[in-house]
């Protein structure tokens, strides 16, 4: 009995063993598999995405995190962008300007000693625009979850697939479908990429002048790709000047932005308080109320406590411009950008019916569309094309617009969407619809952005909103050449336009990347080769103003956007030169457009500008006649 006793102990003993020892492999097995699964990650990942961030600032001097801050709806739709080569993408913004300094500076100032002033102006800059120190990062709490599915992935991966095809994988899995997988961090001292380009790089024989100069730094910044692959740190941004080869004492200043972080009213706020701040170094006289804060805010950074809440306000003391001092009373934070979809039965009725309505103007088969070039390139990367409407022309849209109570971007807007089909639209005989859902920028918020606050759990930041403009309209082929019938059809296009951006809080964000994945889906289901019409981009940059100091004065010049929001579309940047009251164009597409397409929308939209502006005066002397 006891032999019985003693052997059935033995087994239960051995049993429990073999368990313990199983289930120590197990946890073992599953140790090494995440940690696998994250060292793979680690290798593939971007730093700001993977889990070295923090021993990155352990080696960098006075680097440290210090606040954090989810990320907005819109915010997040940037970083879900995956090109081969470019992690992110060229999904960028950037502005030049010309800065024009005064002899006396020009006589005495060095590399180096600009090197110093722009390091002193950053400073501040980061202090009163805390997204120039932001790093995007995973959030802790979904690390494991995509490391883990990164090493099943890997384990299961085919034959032909690489690492990269597995963290694209993994980016599209959790990334595009979770919004709130990233968060910023806000990074005290974090290095910034300030570039003084000693000798110009440009072709002189291609650029004749300081604003050619100027499209050009902006075309070289449009190209620039913010990777993180290299284990270096550095904010979403880059600051450079470059010294005028034409004019003695001029320099191209020109920013540039990856656009999860600014959009363009943002980078001209930036740029605005960079060279007011920079003339404000330079004086040998400083504005008393200007020193006493800057000092201020410069003894916080010197002892690190630079998210001290204290008003700040240098910018107004220079320019003597109260407004700028005063708070956002904006909504603020991640929840800000979510549309009110579905508070109330209209609201989601109209969300509703503006998903219908996108659907059947987009259709499945688009009629419009720009033609891509046969050997399409990998990757992709953006070039600029710059025109001009002469004051008179713009004097006269201004006129009208206000006439008819139609803002410039939707008569912008309606004319380039006629042009494009004009170009590239299969015009038949009899009446046609052709539909358009196109990317339109309108400001939410007022382009003002206070210091972050020590005790903020979120971030209060300025950023406009793409919004969907659906519209639709009729052309034959008999009537294209009628500019009676091409000016009926460009109101009715700015009518609607106008509707939809009335509607915009509605139509927002959440909307765009929604209908992104929705046609992605139809074009791969129905094997169309290429995203159709619908991703024109439209941006108002507004007017251009001189930036005007003692020392130093800029004068913004040309504005771009790398994205064009579509393989075969392109971004139609426009703005209001206040000095020579003409509205400018900056065209960006895709090297896989050829540019005599581009330049032939370019020529039949300036012609439609033209033909409105006849038509207009042509109706105003009429009337005027018959009143005499």
């Amino acid at each position: 009995m006891n032999s019985y006793w003693l052997i059935v102990s033995t087994c239960l003993l051995s049993t429990l063993g073999l368990a313990l020892i199983l289930y120590h492999y197990l946890k073992q097995h599953r140790e090494h598999q995440k940690d696998a699964g994250a060292e793979l990650a680690d290798e593939e990942l971007p730093v700001m995405f993977n889990s070295s961030l923090n021993s990155i600032l352990e080696n960098c001097e006075n680097c440290k995190i210090v606040n954090t801050a989810p990320l907005t709806d819109m915010e997040h739709f940037f970083f879900q962008r995956f090109g081969s080569e470019l992690f992110l993408g060229t999904h960028n913004l950037a502005v030049a300007g010309i800065c024009n300094f005064s002899p006396s500076v020009v006589k005495d100032i060095s590399v180096e000693k600009m090197i110093e002033i722009c390091n002193k102006s950053v400073k501040i800059l980061q202090y009163r625009h805390p997204m120039l120190t932001a790093v995007p990062v995973i959030k802790d709490d979904n690390k494991s979850l995509i490391q883990q599915e990164f090493a099943k992935l890997w384990k299961r991966k085919l034959e032909d697939e690489t690492r990269e095809d597995i963290v694209r994988r993994v980016w599209e899995d959790f990334f595009i479908l979770l919004p709130n997988t990233l968060e910023f961090k806000f990074v005290e001292n974090v290095p910034v990429n300030i570039k003084i380009d000693e000798t110009c790089d440009v072709n002189l024989e291609k650029v004749t002048s300081d604003k050619e100069l100027c499209q050009y730094r902006v075309k070289h910044e449009l190209k620039h790709n913010f990777t993180y692959k290299n284990n270096s740190l550095h904010p979403l941004w880059t600051l450079s000047l470059t010294p005028s080869p034409f004019t003695k004492g001029k320099f191209i200043l020109s920013l540039a932005f990856f656009h999860g972080i600014m959009d363009a009213n943002a980078i001209k706020q930036v740029m605005t308080d960079f060279s007011v701040l920079m003339d404000y170094f330079l004086s040998e006289k400083k504005d008393p109320s200007a020193k006493k804060e800057i000092e201020k805010i410069e003894a916080n950074i010197e002892a690190h406590q630079w998210l001290t809440p204290i008003p700040i306000s240098p910018i107004e003391a220079l320019l003597k411009n109260a407004s700028l001092s005063q708070p956002s009373h904006s909504s603020t934070g991640a929840p800000a950008d979510n549309p009110r979809l579905l508070t109330s039965v209209t609201n989601f009725f109209e969300f509703l019916k503006f998903l219908y309505t996108t659907a059947s103007h987009n259709g499945l088969r688009p009629k419009v569309f720009f033609p891509v070039k046969k050997d399409f390139p990998e990757p992709c990367t953006c070039d600029i094309l710059v025109r001009r409407l002469g004051s008179a022309e713009t004097a006269v849209i201004e006129k009208m617009c206000h006439e008819k109570q139609i803002t410039v971007t939707s008569f912008v807007h309606a004319v380039c969407t006629l042009a494009w089909t004009l170009c590239f639209g299969t015009v038949e005989e009899h009446s046609q619809d052709y539909s358009f859902t196109n990317s339109i920028t309108v400001d939410l918020r007022p382009c003002l952005l206070p210091p972050l606050k020590i005790d903020s759990s979120s971030v209060t930041r300025n950023y406009a909103s793409s919004v969907f403009g659906a519209i639709s309209f009729a052309l034959d082929k008999n009537k294209s050449q009628d500019s009676a019938v091409l000016e009926e059809i460009i109101w009715k296009i700015s009518e609607d336009t106008k509707k939809a951006l009335d509607r915009k809080y509605f139509y927002s964000t959440a909307l765009y990347q929604f209908m992104g994945k929705v046609m992605s889906f139809i074009h791969s289901t129905f094997d169309m080769s290429r995203k159709p019409s619908h991703q024109m981009v439209f941006s108002n940059l507004g007017k251009l103003e001189p930036i005007c100091g003692k020392n130093v004065t800029v004068e913004l010049s040309v504005g771009g956007y790398s994205s064009c929001g579509s393989q075969c579309g392109v971004s139609n940047i426009f703005y209001t030169n206040s000095i020579t009251h003409e509205l400018e164009f900056a065209i960006c597409y895709l090297n896989a457009l050829s540019k005599e397409d581009v330049e032939k929308y370019m020529d039949k939209f300036i012609e439609l500008f033209q033909l409105t502006c006849k038509e207009y005066e042509k109706k105003k002397n009429e009337a005027s006649q018959t009143s005499q």
